[in-house]
């Protein structure tokens, strides 16, 4: 993590702290709430509670420098029925890859409501469909 010198200390001071870029803009923000969540996850425990029918799509970007990309992979081993994508030379915004991103998660969606053609009801497929509809402004 890129939290700093003394960080637990200057979050129970502040209530938080902001982690930048080296550039100084801003990335995201750490609670000691957000922090102990975060250290106390077992994610592989997490990994199995999903049920087996839930299809998970985990889009990760290689150039991630906040969560490696490795921890996307775990997601592979864990999760039966999973699909991941990633996208050669994103960071973890996305930030020149926002396109991509959106079709990815879009392509997954249609992929997904094609499976599932004649187990919904034609109220939930067209409310799907409506979404699936709606134009990126990205």
């Amino acid at each position: 993590m890129r939290l700093g010198k003394d960080y637990l200390k200057r979050i129970k001071e502040n209530g938080f702290i902001d982690v930048r870029n080296r550039k100084g803009k801003f990335e995201y923000r750490v609670t000691e709430e957000s922090l102990m969540d975060r250290l106390t996850t077992n994610t592989h425990e997490a990994c199995l509670s999903i049920h087996e029918n839930c299809r998970v799509l985990t889009v990760h970007g290689t150039h991630d420098r906040i969560v490696h990309v490795t921890e996307a992979s775990e997601f592979a081993k864990y999760i039966k029925n999973h699909k991941l994508c990633l996208i050669e030379g994103a960071d973890h915004e996305f930030t020149s890859h926002q396109h991509q991103l959106a079709s990815t998660v879009l392509s997954f969606f249609k992929m997904d409501l094609k499976k599932d053609e004649g187990d919904i009801s034609t109220s939930n497929r067209d409310h799907i469909r409506s979404a699936l509809t709606i134009k990126s402004r990205i």
